[in-house]
C-alpha cells in the first residue's frame, strides 16, 4: 500500500516469517509543515486495515518531524494521544537529528511497536552523511501458537499389508506356546509381533491437526482469527467506529459459520439416505454429541501436557475411594450364602473358530492400547494371530490369571462442557489392548450363557441383554402403566440416577454374589484377578 498527501507519505509491506509471527510494516515520513491531526487519522486508517489480519505485529519506523522530548508541545500531545489510543510505544529514547551549524538535537525518528516486549534492542547509530542518525531495532523470536500438536505415531508411509502377513506367517512363534505363564506368553507374543511391526510401520514424532468440526475450513478459520484480534484492539480502543467494526464482523463470521453447516449437513444427510447408522452419526455431529477431544493448554494452574496428564490421572483415581467413603459400612456388610438352586459355572476351552469369528466383527477403528498393536496389524494375518491369542486366552482360564499388561489402560479425557480447566468436566475414557477385548468378550458369552439358561437375570433388567434395549424398556413401563390406569389404579413413578454408578460397585459383594448363582471358586477366582491389580496411565495432547 502507498499513500501520500501533503500531511503524510506512507509506504506498507507484509512480512512474512518463518515460524514466527508476520509483521505488518509501515514506513512513514511526516512533513515539518504537515498537519498532526491529519497524520494521525490517515495513519489510523493504515492501522485499521493491518488489524484485520490474525496475529500479526505492527512496526511503525520513519521521520514523524515530532519531537519526542518535548512534550509539552500541542502536536506531541495529540501525537501522543494517538500512540495511547492504538496501544503503540515508541523505542527509540535517543537523539535522532541534529543540524551541523548549530548545537540543536531533536528526537524526529521514531520506532512505534505494538509488541515492544519482543524486541530485545533498539537505538541509534551514527551516520554522518545525513542531518539523521539511522535508528534499529532488533526482535527476538517468537514461535506461533500452533493449530497443531506434538505426538508419536506409527508411519503408514512404507506400509504393505501382504509383506507384514507374510514375516508373520515365517517368524518362530515356538516361545509363546512353550510358555506356562500367561503373562511370558503374552509378552513374548508382544515384543516380537512388534518387532516385526516396527520394521513396516516405525514409531516417529509428528505433528497433527487438533481436532475442528469437519465442515469448518481453513479461510473460515482465518476470519474467526481476524474477527478475534480486531474484537480485541476495538475493546482496548474504546472507539465508537472500532467497535460498530468489530460488531460488523462478529456477524458476518456467524452468518459464513450458519451458511456452511447447512450447506455441510444437508450434504451429509442426502449422502446417508436410507442408512440409519450413518444418519444418526450425521444427526449426533450436528447436536454435537458425540466425542469432544480438545486440545487442553490448561488445568488445575499446570500447563505443561505431562503434568497436566498427572492431574487428571490423581482426579481419576480418587473419585472411587471419594464416593465409596459416603457409602454407609452397614450396606456393604453383605453375605450372600451359596445355594443349591443352581449347577456349577466352569469355564470350558475356547476354541480357534469362537476367537476367529470375534476378531472378524471387531472395528479395525478401535483406539490403539499400551501394547501398541492396532487391531488392523492384528487382522493382517489371522491364520498367525487366531492360534496365539486362543492359547493365551485358554492358559489364563486354566491358571486363574489374567495378563497383566491386559489390565493396563491408557485414559483418554473427553471434554464434556463447562470449564476446560476443570478435571470435573472431562470424562475418562479407557483404551485397553485389543486382545483383552476378545478375552472379555469370549468370558462374556459362557458366562451370558450361563445366566441365560438358569433364568438367573431379572425380566426387569433391559441393560447389557440381547433383545432389550431402552425402546423396549420403555415399551414395557408404558404397558405396564397403561393396565394399571386401566385397572383404576394410582400411578406413581419414582426415577433415579445413580451418581458413578460403576465405580462405586464394591468387588468383593460382587464376587460373592457370583458365588452365590453358581460360580464355581475357580471362576471367582478369575474375576478376582480381572478386578485387581489394574493400573493407568493418561494421556493429554498426545503426551503421557
Amino acid at each position: 500500500m502507498c499513500l501520500s498527501n501533503r500531511s503524510i507519505e506512507v509506504l506498507t509491506c507484509k512480512l512474512k516469517l518463518t515460524n514466527t509471527r508476520d509483521i505488518f510494516l509501515i514506513v512513514v515520513y511526516r512533513p515539518p509543515d504537515g498537519d498532526v491531526k491529519e497524520f494521525c487519522a490517515k495513519l489510523e486508517e493504515v492501522l485499521l486495515e493491518a488489524r484485520t489480519k490474525p496475529n500479526v505485529e505492527i512496526l511503525i519506523g520513519g521521520d514523524i518531524n515530532i519531537d519526542s522530548k518535548q512534550k509539552r508541545q500541542n502536536k506531541f500531545k495529540i501525537y501522543n494521544d494517538f500512540l495511547k489510543r492504538n496501544y503503540l510505544s515508541n523505542l527509540i529514547a535517543a537523539y535522532t537529528h541534529f543540524n551541523p551549524n548549530e548545537v540543536e538535537t531533536s528526537a524526529v525518528d521514531h520506532f512505534l511497536s505494538s509488541d515492544p516486549e519482543l524486541y530485545a534492542s533498539h537505538g541509534i547509530v551514527p551516520y554522518y552523511m545525513s542531518d539523521h542518525y539511522l535508528i534499529f531495532c532488533s526482535r527476538k523470536k517468537v514461535k506461533c501458537k500452533s493449530d497443531k500438536i506434538d505426538i508419536v505415531a506409527r508411519n503408514y508411509n512404507k506400509y504393505n499389508p501382504d509383506k507384514l502377513a507374510a514375516d508373520l506367517a515365517i517368524a518362530d512363534w515356538s516361545d509363546v506356546f512353550s510358555a506356562t505363564d500367561v503373562d511370558s506368553a503374552w509378552n513374548n507374543f508382544v515384543m516380537k509381533f512388534e518387532s516385526i511391526l516396527n520394521t513396516h510401520a516405525p514409531w516417529q514424532p509428528m505433528s497433527v491437526p487438533i481436532n475442528s468440526p469437519e465442515w469448518v475450513t481453513h479461510e473460515f478459520i482465518s476470519e474467526c482469527k481476524a474477527r478475534d484480534h480486531f474484537n480485541i484492539y476495538a475493546k482496548r480502543s474504546k472507539n465508537p467506529l472500532h467497535l460498530r467494526e468489530a460488531k460488523r464482523r462478529r456477524n458476518k463470521v456467524n452468518q459464513i459459520a450458519k451458511n456452511m453447516k447447512r450447506l455441510y449437513f444437508t450434504e451429509q444427510i442426502k449422502q446417508a439416505g436410507k442408512d440409519s447408522k450413518k444418519l444418526w452419526r450425521v444427526i449426533k455431529q450436528l447436536l454435537r454429541t458425540g466425542k469432544k477431544r480438545v486440545n487442553i493448554s490448561e488445568l488445575n494452574g499446570k500447563e505443561n501436557s505431562s503434568d497436566i496428564a498427572n492431574e487428571f490421572n490423581k482426579f481419576f483415581c480418587d473419585i472411587r475411594p471419594d464416593l465409596a467413603s459416603k457409602i454407609l459400612e452397614s450396606l456393604l456388610d453383605l453375605n450372600f450364602e451359596r445355594t443349591n438352586d443352581f449347577p456349577e459355572f466352569n469355564f470350558t476351552a475356547v476354541t480357534d473358530a469362537q476367537v476367529h469369528r470375534i476378531f472378524k466383527k471387531m472395528s479395525t477403528a478401535k483406539a490403539t492400547g499400551c501394547d501398541g498393536i492396532p487391531i488392523k496389524f492384528s487382522k493382517c494375518n489371522l491364520q498367525v494371530t487366531v492360534p496365539i491369542l486362543t492359547y493365551i486366552i485358554n492358559l489364563s482360564l486354566t491358571t486363574l490369571k489374567v495378563p497383566q499388561g491386559w489390565k493396563k489402560a491408557e485414559v483418554i479425557p473427553l471434554f464434556k462442557e463447562g470449564s476446560k480447566s476443570d478435571p470435573s468436566n472431562y470424562r475418562p475414557i479407557s483404551v485397553l489392548p485389543a486382545a483383552s477385548k476378545i478375552l472379555e468378550k469370549c468370558v462374556h458369552m459362557q458366562v451370558y450363557s450361563y445366566l441365560s439358561e438358569c433364568n438367573i437375570l431379572s425380566k426387569a433388567q433391559f441393560g447389557f441383554r440381547k433383545a432389550h434395549s431402552t425402546t423396549t424398556c420403555i415399551l414395557s413401563l408404558l404397558d405396564y402403566l397403561y393396565k394399571c390406569m386401566d385397572n383404576g389404579k394410582m400411578v406413581g413413578v419414582v426415577f433415579l440416577d445413580l451418581k458413578k454408578a460403576f465405580d462405586t460397585v464394591d468387588h468383593d459383594i460382587m464376587l460373592n454374589k457370583l458365588q452365590k448363582y453358581g460360580l464355581s471358586m475357580n471362576a471367582v477366582e478369575w474375576f478376582r484377578s480381572y478386578l485387581t491389580g489394574r493400573v493407568q496411565t493418561v494421556k493429554v495432547n498426545g503426551k503421557i
